[in-house]
């Protein structure tokens, strides 16, 4: 049937029939379900995809009952080919990526007699499908990682640690000399990463030295598959190479520092540090690195202190809150990012935790930190505000009162900040303080949509604060623009915040009069052109919106004048009518 929710209700119906009551169905029955079901098996609907999957993998574990061997042979003639050509989809994640998965440990469960079903035949194949097709970059990386974790379930099918060790040991000979490998390996590689989540890879000849020196080899995707892949194989054999990690990373003067601490973070993603002694350890370590000249160590190191507050915030928290108030300025901006992490990774269950955080979170994202004198502190506390508001709003609501002012200071241009660089034939402005208006202007409409609400109350109270943002936003740069545009459109929404547009509607105006009149140098390349297509049409939105939703606009004399003027002028008035054509289909929808 064409019918989208019916066919996935019949998925769930047909996957439930098979999985309970198998002794009821014949292989006829079970066959023709299978074949149907099949055809659905492709990243068109990830959703029926999953479903069809699952199906597949009920038909062939027969739990006790005798086995459906025709049903058997339709799944590794039809469903079989379906998924190996999903694994080099780019879009495979979350549900579906489980389902899929989930289907070749069935497959390699149900020991079919069948040709290509052996978990042999099934690891060739998928080393086949992984190496991306005719996907290339993120997209191929994206098709490897998805055979390496199917590889891993096909292992797991099987249930047996030797084959387990013997499919690791036949990856690291793949590999070879580390000054070998080259961009065909980093399927190996991700492969070895997810074997070891699942089991202890310790006693695999060679696979230290391998991992250890994929770090060397030139490219940054293939560092971070081997970073990646030796802290998997650490997440599955903690007491040998745990040890090893830590020591390299904690000479701060190791070339691959930033790898190994990429490393170290993937074993407290997958479990954490269980040892007294290495848990001590890694803190020690981690806080030693807090200040550091990376910035890209720095932003890693404040990721596992984050992820490790989660597990033990009553400890770790206050830690991280006295290094705001007496650390040097990395390491204060380091431990404002930790919380940001600490909170995008609280759980439902960490109730105790998100206790802690809330009790100590305006030492991090307060007046106090949005106002440091250093940039990248300030920046961090925008970051995280923005976060908790967005993980958790009852944890940004109290702190609004006291941090809301400061993160509009911090969406002004500061001069200050603007240098000219002397490139010889030409000059270049550097703005270093456009990241944190950046990040200040998207903290502000996180907070508008996540702790403002509706006609909450205190949108009238900060509509004061967001006009004055607005007005200096709509005429700076491009990032600034789109989303002051998007901050506008929303609070002409809001019923509190009239009085206060009104009141300043032409200031408002006259920037976006600007950036629809705006002309391009005669030379503009493509991407300028749509850049600014971009821009057009991001303004004219806000502008609709004030059309539809602020009331009284139509009675202010710069406003009219804009309309009728710029809007509705030569150059924009059949975008114009684009926008609106694209709104009142929308509002159908």
């Amino acid at each position: 049937k064409t019918n989208r929710p019916l066919r996935q209700a019949s998925l769930f119906a047909l996957d439930a029939l098979v999985s309970k009551h198998a002794g009821s169905l014949s292989d006829a029955e079970v066959t023709a379900a299978v074949e149907e079901a099949s055809a659905l098996v492709s990243d068109g609907d990830l959703a029926l995809a999953s479903a069809a999957l699952s199906l597949s993998a009920s038909a062939v574990s027969s739990k006790g009952n005798k086995p459906f061997a025709n049903a058997c042979s339709a799944v590794c003639e039809k469903t079989l080919p379906a998924a190996l050509e999903l694994v080099r989809s780019p879009l495979m994640q979350s549900h579906a990526l489980h389902a899929l998965t989930s289907f070749f440990t069935a497959l390699v469960s149900a020991k079919l007699s069948v040709a290509g079903a052996s978990s042999d035949d099934l690891l060739a194949r998928l080393m086949g499908s992984g190496d991306g097709g005719s996907n290339t970059g993120e997209a191929a990386a994206t098709a490897g990682r998805t055979a390496a974790v199917c590889v891993a379930a096909v292992c797991a099918g099987v249930g047996e640690p030797k084959h387990t060790a013997s499919t690791a040991s036949s990856l690291v000979a793949q590999l070879g000399d580390p000054a070998s490998i080259s961009e065909k390996d980093l399927l190996a590689l991700f492969c070895l990463g997810e074997l070891g989540k699942a089991a202890d890879l310790s006693a695999v000849a060679g696979i230290e030295a391998a991992l250890l020196g994929a770090l060397d080899v030139p490219g940054e995707e293939l560092k971070s598959a081997a970073s990646v892949a030796l802290g998997g194989v650490a997440t599955g054999g903690r007491a040998k190479f745990l040890p090893i990690i830590l020591g390299h990373v904690s000479n701060e003067s190791h070339k691959h520092q930033y790898s190994l601490f990429l490393s170290l973070r993937e074993v407290i993603r997958n479990g954490g540090v269980d040892r007294t002694a290495d848990a001590d350890r890694t803190l020690d370590i981690l806080f030693a690195n807090a200040g550091s000249e990376d910035e890209g160590v720095r932003n890693v190191v404040a990721e596992c202190l984050g992820l490790l507050a989660v597990n033990d915030a009553g400890s770790l928290v206050p830690r991280l809150a006295e290094k705001v108030t007496g650390g040097d300025a990395k390491t204060r901006a380091t431990a404002v990012l930790a919380v940001k992490y600490a909170v995008l990774s609280l759980g439902a269950g960490d109730d105790g935790a998100l206790d802690v955080v809330a009790g100590v979170l305006p030492a991090f994202v307060g007046s106090i930190p949005c106002r440091d004198d250093d940039l990248d502190v300030r920046r961090a506390a925008v970051q995280t505000l923005s976060a908790a508001a967005h993980a958790n709003p009852s944890l940004a609501r109290p702190i609004l009162p006291d941090a809301l002012p400061a993160v509009f200071e911090q969406t002004a241009i500061d001069k200050s900040l603007v240098r000219i660089v002397d490139l010889g034939p030409f000059k270049h402005t550097v703005d270093d303080g456009l990241e944190l208006r950046k990040a200040a202007f998207e903290c502000c409409d996180t907070l508008l949509d996540a702790c403002l609400p509706g006609e909450h109350e205190s949108v009238a109270g900060a509509a004061s604060g967001y006009a004055e943002v607005l007005v200096t936003g709509l005429g700076d740069h491009y990032d600034v623009k789109m989303t002051s545009h998007a901050l506008f459109a929303k609070l002409a929404a809001r019923q509190g915040a009239h009085a206060v547009l009104l009141g300043r509607l032409k200031e408002l105006v006259d920037p976006m009069a600007k950036t629809l009149t705006q002309k391009l140098k005669s030379d503009a390349v493509k991407q300028e052109i749509d850049r600014n297509e971009d821009l057009v049409r991001s303004c004219l939105r806000a502008v609709h919106a004030c059309e539809v939703y602020l009331t009284g606009a139509a009675n202010d004399p710069a406003f009219v004048e804009f309309i009728a003027k710029t809007v509705n002028g030569e150059k924009t008035a059949a975008k114009y009518a684009a926008v609106k054509a694209e709104a009142k289909a929308a509002d159908k929808e």
